[in-house]
């Protein structure tokens, strides 16, 4: 099934570029055309130098007139050649790169309605960075170069053949026929790299995953002293995927010996053949010369064969496991919600932002629900405090509230209306959401904060303000330039904490939800920042679940998660 939508989605990629990959085939075509015969008129200059008559040039005393036409046809035949290595290189090769950046907005369009249940256990960030970078890398040479080394293979095979075979079909015969024995050996070979080449990547998919958890978990480790145990585990893996690649390699440089013997051979039977015809008369020094640039020039068809074969089917394997992506379950309101897109409008002053009715959650079948029989109203620019142990849903509240879990009982209104009722990107452009474990990129502080907003530097400064980060980014040699690393290894647990706090507010939502965004801020520094979003956000609906009572201080009401009232 894969493997069947990987060839339509090649297809339907080459038929909706049917212009340039047209062009582009005329173009190789050129080249090729032109190698073969820049090759053959060094057998006619050749001929022409000894006196031999060149039967293209039968008026041959005209000496003046010949040696002309020998240079123009040589002259025109390496420019035309030029020419035609820059045309496919800036039509066939140049789609590699287009089909690159088409696959990885797929990759993205698809992967961001995952379920949540997906990503966490399926599509892991490790699988997903090695399918954008490795899969995409293999697999885009299939629109481009690879398809060059095609018509390559082809038309330089078909041409330079044909013009063996008029100098002379025996010697021609004998000097190919050693390399008819390739094509099998490439075909063991290829299945053989095909099959290894899948549980290469498996593993550097595994590999990364596991690499993008040790640098999550970096301080964990040290509080634990588990860095040990994870650096052992994660070098077993490391060569593990060394050992893997070493054999997928040893397969693709299997090629290269296969080659050279045949094309040993090939050189050795035109030598031998070759010199017995010249001595016989029956063909000439230049048409000897010349079937010797041939046959270099066909071998080269013949040792792409392998190559060739190797990398369509390291291509196609790459586009199936991409195809896995785009042909994974979506969430299906995500899907319906992004294209219709109903916009709700904005509750009057006083009217309810939630509702939640007779709600009750739990995790599966038998287990004892997390909250049931969940009811209250919240109003515009209220502000609700969450507050509880842990395990008493708090989180999963805020899920709820955001319209990314639906899987409970009872009813939860937004304005009125269900979530099914807004666009999925209308619903985020609402509702801002700061969590317990903060996300950046491996960015700078700006980048991190702008994301695909336009922000001047002052707008910047007066968010980071508002979450009590700017003196913190003030001391940073580099300022808002300041590079975060993974995961934004570089701040400590408050600052990162800060910073995507700091994001959330940035993007002026009329709600906004914070899961327990401040655990790791100190008291003193937790109070300012408040006092900020108490007196920059009055127009804006809060609700916030805290472990600590004090962060809920300018809550106007509480809700104890965990009573059984």
């Amino acid at each position: 099934m894969l493997n069947k939508l990987a060839w339509k989605f090649w297809r339907d990629f080459l038929w909706q570029r049917r212009v340039i990959y047209l062009i582009g085939a005329i173009t190789v075509l050129v080249t090729n055309f032109m190698q073969v015969i820049v090759t053959r008129s060094l057998g006619w200059i050749l001929d022409f130098f000894t006196g031999k008559p060149i039967i293209l040039f039968p008026d041959f005393w005209m000496r003046e007139e010949t040696f002309l036409s020998l240079f123009v046809i040589f002259f025109l035949g390496r420019v035309l050649l030029t020419v035609g290595r820059f045309g496919w290189r800036v039509t066939l090769a140049r789609q590699t790169h287009v089909a690159a950046a088409h696959m990885r907005r797929l990759l993205w369009q698809n992967a961001r309605y995952f379920p949540k249940y997906a990503i966490d256990r399926i599509y892991t960030k490790g699988h997903m960075i090695n399918i954008a970078s490795s899969d995409v890398g293999q697999g885009q040479l299939l629109f481009g170069f690879t398809l060059v080394a095609v018509v390559d293979l082809f038309c330089l095979g078909i041409l330079t053949l044909s013009a063996m075979v008029m100098i002379n079909p025996s010697l021609a015969f004998f000097s190919v026929c050693s390399l008819f024995f390739i094509p099998f050996v490439v075909r063991r070979l290829s299945h053989l790299e095909g099959a290894q080449y899948h549980i290469t990547q498996d593993i550097l998919s595994r590999l990364d995953d596991l690499a993008a958890q040790m640098i999550a978990s970096v301080r964990l480790q040290r509080l634990t002293r588990t860095g040990g145990y994870w650096a052992r585990y994660v070098l077993g893996v490391g060569e593990n995927y060394r050992r893997e690649r070493l054999k997928t390699l040893g397969f693709s440089l299997s090629y290269i010996p296969a080659m050279g013997t045949a094309t040993l051979l090939s050189y050795g039977v035109l030598f031998l053949v070759g010199t017995y015809y010249v001595i016989l008369g029956r063909i000439s020094i230049g048409d000897f010369i010349a079937m010797q640039g041939l046959v270099a020039l066909i071998q080269d068809p013949f040792m792409e064969m392998g190559f060739i074969i190797s990398e369509w089917k390291r291509g196609i394997s790459s586009l199936e496991r991409i195809m896995e992506v785009y042909e994974a379950p979506k969430e299906t309101y995500l899907l319906d919600g992004s294209t219709q897109a109903v916009m709700a409008p904005i509750g009057k002053s006083g009217g309810p932002v939630f509702t939640v009715q007779n709600l009750t959650f739990q995790y599966g079948e038998g287990l004892e629900p997390v909250f049931k029989h969940l009811n209250f109203e919240l109003k515009e620019q209220g502000r609700l405090g969450l507050i509880g142990p842990i395990a008493t849903g708090k989180t999963t509240l805020i899920n709820i509230l955001m319209g990314l879990e639906r899987n409970y009982q009872g009813k939860v209104l937004f304005r009125g209306q269900g979530f099914e009722q807004f666009g999925h990107l209308e619903l985020r452009r609402q509702i801002g959401h700061v969590s317990q474990r903060p996300f950046l990129f491996a960015s700078t502080i700006r980048e991190n904060l702008k994301l695909d907003r336009d922000m001047s530097d002052e707008e910047i400064w007066h968010y980071l303000k508002m979450s009590e980060l700017l003196e913190d980014v003030r001391k940073f040699p580099h300022g808002l330039d300041t590079s975060l690393g993974e995961w934004g290894i570089n701040l400590s647990g408050g600052q990162k904490q800060r910073l995507t706090l700091a994001r959330a507010l940035a993007r002026i939502p009329s709600v906004l939800l914070f899961d327990d965004c401040l655990s790791a801020v100190d008291t003193v520094t937790e109070e300012k920042i408040l006092k900020n979003i108490d007196h920059e956000m009055k127009n804006v609906t809060i609700v916030w679940a805290a472990h600590r009572a004090s962060t809920l201080k300018y809550c106007d009401r509480i809700l104890e998660m965990g009573s059984k009232e």
